[in-house]
């Protein structure tokens, strides 16, 4: 699990305005950092699946996929919004699509 000092305060998050990318399962905002490290939020709303247990799912499969890379990652906060085609994804979809050079 990704640790807590590079978790994103989603509410924190919510307020700012900075770059966006966007690819088929999920969107991510991209902010200036504000600490010397990069930190990362995942949301997942009600449309992209009904139950708890499902999107709980969706948002550990997501921190996975940042954590296994994280040193790669720029010195950024990044916030993660995920879109209802995030529920058909695998794991290993994950890893493939949320890489941090394809931000550009």
């Amino acid at each position: 699990m990704l640790a807590k000092k590079n978790r994103l305060p989603v509410q924190e998050a919510l307020t700012r305005h900075g770059r966006t990318v966007r690819k088929p399962a999920f969107t991510i905002k991209i902010f200036p950092a504000t600490l010397p490290y990069s930190r990362f939020g995942v949301v997942v709303g009600k449309r992209v699946g009904k139950t708890a247990v499902l999107r709980n799912k969706i948002r550990r499969r997501a921190f996975s996929a940042i954590e296994a890379r994280q040193s790669e990652w720029p010195v950024a906060d990044y916030l993660v919004i995920t879109h209802p085609a995030a529920a058909a994804y695998a794991a290993s979809e994950w890893h493939d699509e949320l890489i941090p050079y394809s931000l550009n």
